[in-house]
């Protein structure tokens, strides 16, 4: 089944594309029958949340596990969680199965489900239990639950208290502690906790206060309805530098720059975490404002700082995403001769050929340095102690998971009282977003898929560069093409477009050497005009947009407070938008670009205008 239609076609028919009590019911009845048929029976199925569900109500966990009951398993319910603690409580009491109720960096409106088999994410179509067949499951019991005169869904089962939270906490600071440097000296570092006001908050808290770090926390009150606003990664990616004054100065910018005045000889930096903890960026104060070190700078300085140990008898390999500075490859190469994979983006396709399912999985398999992206991902393999009813011979297993706490604490710990920095020269990274679009619209000999083609065909038209598409199979929707120069025929870009796996919205991205802006930059801006142009017209979302163009970009308003812009599209949209959901649309136009906030408030940018036919 096409997971892009099942996608749509089931929460339309669950309530208008809302996730609503049912489906969690569905999905977790899904999964755990499917794993019943094999042979998975007996099995406890870890259930954890970033804390937008808990902080209000808890219904949509308790739906959850009741699909899970119903479909012949337990569960053991971790509570709020950091996702990269569900697969390490799987594999360390023994429970091959895990899920996470979390929509990771996105606001507080949106929802969804991550599930692991043996710590892993699932794959698309790896047999077993892979994405299509827990689609192809979905969908089935959904047209059961339609046929049947008396529906098996619980109108909306009552929450229950999480049974485990105290040890499921206990178990993952624990496996941090553990896989952190010991015996340094903390006292030259301060930290800046940025909590995102989600799942890491405890954890994170707890940690620093055993290492005995000095620190101070931000968005650290979750309430469910605040989960990454106004922090947390998704407000520092895409920049390598950010401003301590001005408009907009995020709050773990505005505490690490007051406490650097104050303690101008103490390294201050900045720990920052997206919603359920899966990725982390570091920000480190200097004179020339907070620098910005992301994914792939992290993974850099891994190796760099001998927390991954590069061993000259091994053929380990590093792992990198095609979102990722092609700069750091290179770099890793030239530096340590170490191997360099690229793969699709995702941390599961960071993880993908250790998998399982895989078919290249064997004892030949080269291991694992280290694996990253730029959004904030890093895995570095770990040792998880098994339990007891393990047999000897197999004591440990490795873990493949992104953790940002983890990743961050052990670049800083590494050499605490040196400032973090890359040695590197820095490439060429830019990417536009486009939202509100009808997602299926773009795929691989589509129409849209096509124009993008020809357009950037076009563009290096009596250059010396020569564009080149390469088909990622793993991720054949992808339109990516890489920008080859003279003779020698060398990669010196690459500019491509691809669907968001968790948004509604298309990413487009160029990425380059140094030099390379000039040719780039105007072709990612084409790329975006023209997508702009093909948005959902029958999309709430960009009935929403429309109407706040319409205000700001008007004679009348040129600039509003959010709270008077939210009353004004009432007469426009015939009710009220909810705050959450009002929100998350301010949120996307402005990292589509189109909507800036300063100190009047909400303002449409100039020559962004679009027209959508």
């Amino acid at each position: 089944i096409n997971a892009e239609y099942m996608g749509e076609a089931l929460q339309q028919a669950i309530e208008g594309c809302v996730l609503t009590p049912s489906f969690f019911y569905l999905y977790g009845w899904a999964f755990a029958s499917l794993a019943h048929d094999h042979k998975f029976g007996g099995q406890a199925v870890v259930v954890g949340e970033d804390g937008r569900d808990h902080h209000c109500g808890g219904v949509l966990r308790s739906s959850f596990v009741a699909g899970v009951a119903a479909g012949g398993l337990e569960w053991w319910d971790a509570g709020v969680i950091p996702t990269p603690a569900v697969p390490m409580i799987c594999l360390a009491k023994g429970h091959r199965l895990g899920a996470m109720l979390t929509a990771s960096h996105n606001p507080s409106n949106q929802n969804g489900i991550k599930v692991f088999v043996d710590g892993y994410k699932l794959l698309p179509d790896k047999g077993g239990i892979c994405d299509h067949t827990l689609t192809a499951r979905l969908f089935q019991l959904a047209l059961h639950q339609d046929c049947s005169p008396t529906p098996p869904i619980p109108c909306t089962p009552p929450p229950q208290p999480s049974q485990h939270a105290t040890e499921a906490l206990e178990l993952y600071v624990s496996h941090l502690l553990r896989h952190l440097p010991h015996g340094m000296s903390v006292e030259p570092l301060y930290i800046v906790f940025d909590a995102a006001n989600g799942a890491c908050v405890a954890a994170g808290v707890s940690v620093l206060q055993r290492l005995g770090v000095p620190h101070a926390v931000v968005n650290g009150h979750p309430t469910g309805l605040n989960i990454n606003q106004d922090g947390g990664v998704g407000e520092v990616e895409g920049f390598e530098r950010l401003s301590v004054d001005g408009e907009g100065v995020l709050p773990v910018v505005r505490a690490m720059h007051t406490h650097a005045c104050a303690h101008p000889h103490i390294l201050t930096v900045g720990m920052v975490v997206d919603g359920d903890g899966d990725r982390g960026y570091l920000l480190v104060h200097t004179q020339q404002g907070v620098e910005v070190l992301n994914g792939d700078d992290l993974a850099y300085l891994l190796v760099h700082r001998q927390e991954v140990k590069v061993c000259a008898d091994a053929d380990a390999v590093v792992y990198t995403t095609v979102e990722g500075d092609l700069m750091v490859p290179r770099a890793m190469q030239q530096e340590w001769a170490v191997r360099t994979e690229l793969t699709c983006v995702g941390d599961k396709w960071l993880s993908a050929p250790y998998h399982p399912s895989m078919d290249v999985v064997s004892p030949h398999t080269a291991p694992m340095l280290v694996a990253s992206e730029e959004s904030g991902h890093v895995i570095v393999p770990l040792q998880v102690m098994l339990p007891h009813t393990t047999p000897p011979s197999h004591t440990t297993t490795l873990l493949y998971t992104g953790d940002g706490l983890l990743t961050v604490l052990k670049v800083l710990l590494a050499r605490p009282a040196q400032p973090p920095a890359v040695f590197y020269q820095r490439g060429l990274r830019a990417t536009k977003y486009v939202y509100f679009i009808n997602k299926s619209e773009f795929h691989e000999g589509s129409v849209q898929w096509r124009e993008d083609g020809a357009l950037i065909v076009s563009h290096f038209l009596d250059t010396r560069f020569t564009p080149v598409a390469r088909r990622f199979p793993a991720d054949a929707d992808m339109l990516y093409y890489a920008v080859l120069e003279g003779e020698g025929q060398e990669q010196v870009g690459a500019v491509f477009v691809r669907n968001s796996g968790t948004e509604v919205k298309q990413s487009l991205y160029i990425r380059g050497t140094p030099s390379m802006g000039p040719v780039l930059t105007p072709l990612l801006d084409k790329l975006q005009a023209a997508h702009q142009a093909h948005k959902c017209l029958t999309s709430p979302e960009y009935a929403m947009e429309r109407s706040i163009r319409a205000l700001l970009a008007s004679s009348t308003h040129t600039c509003m407070p959010p709270t008077e812009l939210r009353q004004a599209l009432t007469p426009l949209l015939h009710y009220t938008p909810e705050l959450a959901d009002f929100d998350a649309v301010v949120h996307a136009l402005r990292k589509e670009g189109v909507l800036q906030h300063n100190s009047a408030g909400l303002q449409w940018v100039h020559g962004c205008v679009q027209v959508c036919v």
